[in-house]
């Protein structure tokens, strides 16, 4: 658990100074249109990766009825997770790497 939560601190700062980077040369929305196009192949290939093995489904999942079934009690969580958590977040954050005088000081509100 520890490392998993490292692992996502590093890559958000990561994520943060990279974009600080990336809006000097080209506009903020189209550098986060280009993460989350890359991170949406990546993720595929991850996906598909696992549920093409019994191993890594039983592993990731154990007690699903099928690898690609969704309850439907999830989708509200899922819809604000993905909208919530992830498009405004990194939104917010982008606008505030390009436009704050250290990239650093993004990553003292990610927290919030």
């Amino acid at each position: 658990g520890n490392m998993l939560f490292f692992v996502n601190c590093l890559m958000t700062a990561v994520f943060v100074l990279t974009m600080r980077v990336a809006t000097r040369r080209v506009p903020p929305y189209t550098a986060l249109a280009i993460v989350y196009t890359m991170a949406s192949c990546l993720i595929s290939v991850f996906v598909m990766a696992v549920s093409l093995s019994d191993v890594l489904r039983a592993f990731f999942c154990p007690d699903c009825d099928g690898f690609w079934v969704i309850p439907s009690g999830a989708f509200f969580a899922l819809a604000y997770w993905a909208l919530g958590s992830s498009v405004v977040a990194y939104s917010c954050l982008t606008f505030g790497a390009k436009h704050a005088r250290e990239a650093t000081h993004c990553l003292a509100y990610t927290a919030v």
